[in-house]
């Protein structure tokens, strides 16, 4: 299985609790700034690579190179957005570079190719990263949850007005191939929420206990 994370291309960032009026365009060069919802869920999901349940974990951007991060230390993306290989599962994450991404069509287009592709098995948001998804279209009829404290932000950036939000206590939610979750730690339930359903409970139990994570694992609303 192959897995990957997806960056999101923006310099500057409002803060997430700031609606601010729609960003320009970003030229085609700029490199993303890695979003601190990213590490948690990667962490655990590598930690699968090392007993060799995934083929390789790997890093796309918008273009090839180092990627900086929101807290600082930057991350290099070894694929582009036009040289990605076929993948099992996509990694979406939020922060302060969805406020920009929602705009980037080059971006939302990738992710709609890349779901509607054979080998995609899941499609993995954290946080406000269901902004992009839902900005694609990805999904529209379906659940999905995202983070609480930019819940508003996330909702009103749904222009189809077709899916279905849960604003409770759902740290996760599974609709078919797409997981949506809240913020950061949620996105660690989700992590090992979908390490259960593809390599059973034991797997993911673990998991979390080399990572010594106390996992939620009853996020998921379904209903």
């Amino acid at each position: 299985m192959r897995l990957t994370t997806h960056t999101n291309p923006a310099k500057d960032a409002r803060a997430l609790n700031e609606p601010g009026p729609t960003p320009p365009p970003l030229p085609p060069t700029t490199l993303p700034p890695f979003p601190s919802s990213r590490p948690g869920p990667m962490e655990l999901l590598g930690l699968l690579r090392q007993d060799g349940k995934l083929d390789r974990v790997l890093t796309v951007a918008q273009d090839v190179g180092p990627v900086p991060s929101s807290p600082g230390p930057a991350t290099v993306a070894e694929y582009s957005f036009d040289d990605c290989p076929d993948l099992d599962v996509l990694v979406v994450p939020g922060g302060q570079g969805t406020r920009r991404e929602v705009y980037n069509e080059k971006l939302l287009q990738f992710l709609r190719n890349q779901y509607e592709k054979q080998s995609m098995q899941h499609m993995f948001s954290v946080c406000t990263g269901a902004a992009l998804l839902a900005a694609t279209g990805i999904l529209n009829g379906c659940r999905a949850t995202t983070n609480k404290i930019s819940f508003d932000w996330v909702v009103s950036n749904d222009k189809s007005r077709r899916v279905i939000w849960i604003n409770s206590n759902a740290r996760w939610v599974r609709h078919g191939r797409i997981i949506t979750s809240a913020g950061v730690s949620a996105g660690m339930d989700a992590a090992l929420a979908l390490i259960s359903t593809t390599w059973g409970p034991q797997v993911a139990e673990d998991v979390a206990r080399r990572a010594e994570y106390v996992w939620v694992s009853s996020g998921d609303e379904n209903t």
